[in-house]
């Protein structure tokens, strides 16, 4: 399903954001020692799509949460579940 379609489907909704309160893959800034626990509930998120390269070495879609401050994305706070991306 295209991002578009996703977010859509999504928005005004509660979702499942894997990972808020690890600090490993992007999740840590200069700013915050966990990204993640800058969320609350009702927070204005920002998609972005992904290519995530396994171990295994093949690649698969995923999709990164950032939140949103004052219009822009900052952070990287987590990621959608695999049965929504």
């Amino acid at each position: 399903m295209p991002l578009s379609n996703i977010a859509m489907k999504l928005f005004g909704t509660t979702v499942f954001i894997v990972g808020l309160q690890k600090a490993d893959n992007t999740r840590a800034c200069s700013k915050y020692l966990i990204c993640g626990a800058i969320v609350v509930k009702g927070m204005e998120v920002f998609f972005q799509h992904f290519t995530v390269n396994c171990d295994s070495g093949t690649d698969e879609p995923g999709i990164a949460v950032h939140a949103v401050f004052n219009g822009l994305w900052v952070c990287c706070v987590g990621f959608l579940s695999q049965d929504i991306a």
